[in-house]
């Protein structure tokens, strides 16, 4: 009996000790490219969950940190802007109207702030290449464009205000480095978002809904070794 407990013992303080002789690395990432919706939020069709966006722009900021070679602590800020499409929305509203008149969308953009954290698992580096794969939980805020439509004989048949809402997101992404010294780097990095945050419809017959808004960004950054 006192052999596998003297066992464990050692064990656990051998990795105990591993692990204090582990060096905590570093890293900052700062980066941009382009935001891609999908699924509902692309749709284009007068669909209940339709969001008619288009592609964007985006500017984040990552923090990665390693005591584990292969497990480490990542958190992440970002900022993404996304087009309402006027042209698609206002043929939707012309085909449901039989072509009754002529329609005028006007709209401006969405607007997504978000700041998560989570856990990444990390390669070894491998000819100045490592992956990672990160997956991330937190707290989102996004701003509903205005939109307002204006039909020729009924006057305005819709408006939403400009409107924003909070609400949890989540994403899985991908990251690949390649370290040019020790100090500097370069990233490429894929990650999918999900989150669905809830707005108000001054039109009587829609009223509060909820808009389910994914989307996928794809960029590249600067990294800087602490």
């Amino acid at each position: 009996m006192k052999k596998p407990i003297i066992l464990i013992l050692l064990l656990s303080f051998t990795i105990t000790a591993v692990l204090a002789q582990k060096v905590r690395k570093r890293v900052l990432i700062i980066n941009s490219g382009i935001s891609v919706p999908f699924s509902e939020f692309a749709i284009k069709k007068m669909d209940y969950d339709a969001g008619f966006a288009g592609s964007g722009f985006n500017l984040g900021i990552d923090y990665l940190s390693t005591k584990i070679g292969w497990l480490g602590f990542t958190a992440s800020a970002g900022y993404s802007i996304m087009n309402f499409d006027n042209e698609s929305y206002r043929l939707e509203y012309e085909r449901v109207l039989n072509h009754d008149g002529e329609v005028e969308v006007t709209a401006g953009n969405y607007n997504i702030f978000k700041t998560v954290a989570g856990l990444m698992l990390k390669t070894p580096e491998f000819h100045h290449i490592e992956f990672l794969v990160n997956a991330q939980l937190g707290y989102s805020i996004t701003i509903h464009p205005e939109i307002k439509v204006d039909h020729s004989r009924y006057g305005i048949i819709n408006s939403i205000d400009q409107v924003h809402d909070g609400a949890l997101i989540s994403n899985l992404g991908m990251k690949i480095n390649y370290i040019i010294s020790d100090k500097y780097g370069l990233n490429l990095s894929y990650c999918l978002n999900y989150l669905l945050p809830g707005f108000h419809d001054d039109m009587p017959f829609i009223g509060s809904f909820f808009l389910p808004i994914r989307f996928q960004n794809i960029n590249v950054g600067f990294i800087f070794k602490l």
